[in-house]
């Protein structure tokens, strides 16, 4: 039932609705991982179901795969730091003043298992945070399944290590904590458990040690601090990429004068292409780039 209201609701303007970001990420999720869950039921199952399955085999070719599908969480990762989305109002499914497909919470998790990947640990932070947050709600109120413990404390692990990426040692240690209560013969769970307590010991040694011992006063310049990831060098070129992309950002929210803006920058842009509606293009479209406007 929840399929075909999605259907029927994208039927009425199907370029409307793929067009909101939460949408296309669960449709092409659809398509690809929930696609293979679908084929081993059917696998399972009688003659007639997998006749039906190999007709349909025809077409996979033109399903989008796991390289859209990384994509698609790459590109509500982009939207959310460039238009400062907030996470909670993407799960619930609001891009600006429209509203799409809310996200699970193994959408929320597999967004922030993507950042994980790419090391944008404050982006994994923000999706593994709301995933748990909406695990706690969702486990006040119905039974707690196999399924929903073992995303739980994926989502734990993931997050704790996130933490500790970002430098903060003591929730790193609070969730490994977290991890061992649910897992208690997990030795990756005590071993970084260990490690975690090793260097919150170390640091309280040297604050007391300092507090004790002042070290002297030094002439060394402020360090310039970053709202986000500090780019991997202070170099000139590292700088000036950095600004420049704070001032893309920016120039996306519209928060630039265009009159700021070179006419012929404002015309070379990056966009999905279906080719005047090919329907073989509609799922799969073409990623094009308009790099020079002359000619």
């Amino acid at each position: 039932k929840e399929v075909q209201a999605w259907t029927d609701r994208a039927k009425e303007d199907y370029e409307s609705h793929l067009g909101h970001p939460t949408n296309a990420f669960r449709l092409v999720r659809r398509f690809t991982s929930d696609w293979r869950e679908v084929q081993g039921l059917v696998t399972e199952s009688n003659n007639e179901q997998k006749d039906l399955l190999e007709r349909l085999e025809s077409s996979t070719d033109y399903f989008p795969d796991e390289e859209d599908l990384r994509g698609t969480m790459v590109a509500l990762m982009r939207l959310q730091d460039v238009y400062h989305v907030n996470t909670t109002r993407f799960a619930d499914g609001m891009a600006g003043s429209t509203k799409g497909a809310p996200l699970s919470v193994e959408d929320l998790y597999l967004v922030g298992r993507s950042a994980y990947n790419k090391a944008e640990y404050e982006n994994c932070k923000k999706w593994m945070q709301e995933a748990i947050r909406r695990l706690d709600a969702f486990e006040r109120t119905s039974n707690s399944s196999n399924d929903l413990r073992l995303l739980r404390e994926s989502t734990y692990d993931h997050l704790a290590f996130t933490e500790f990426k970002l430098g903060n040692v003591h929730r790193a240690y609070r969730l490994t904590n977290t991890l061992v209560r649910m897992d208690p013969e997990n030795g990756r769970y005590l071993s970084n458990r260990e490690q975690y307590l090793k260097i919150l010991r170390e640091k309280l040694f040297k604050e007391a040690r300092e507090r004790r011992d002042p070290p002297p006063a030094t002439a060394e310049p402020p360090v310039m601090k970053w709202k986000k990831t500090p780019p991997p060098t202070t170099g000139e070129e590292d700088l000036t990429y950095w600004r420049d992309f704070e001032y893309y950002k920016k120039y996306c929210r519209e928060a630039v004068d265009d009159a700021d803006v070179p006419t012929p920058d404002r015309l070379l842009i990056c966009f999905y292409n279906n080719m005047d509606r090919n329907p073989r293009l509609l799922l799969h479209p073409v990623k094009t780039e308009v790099i020079t406007v002359n000619p």
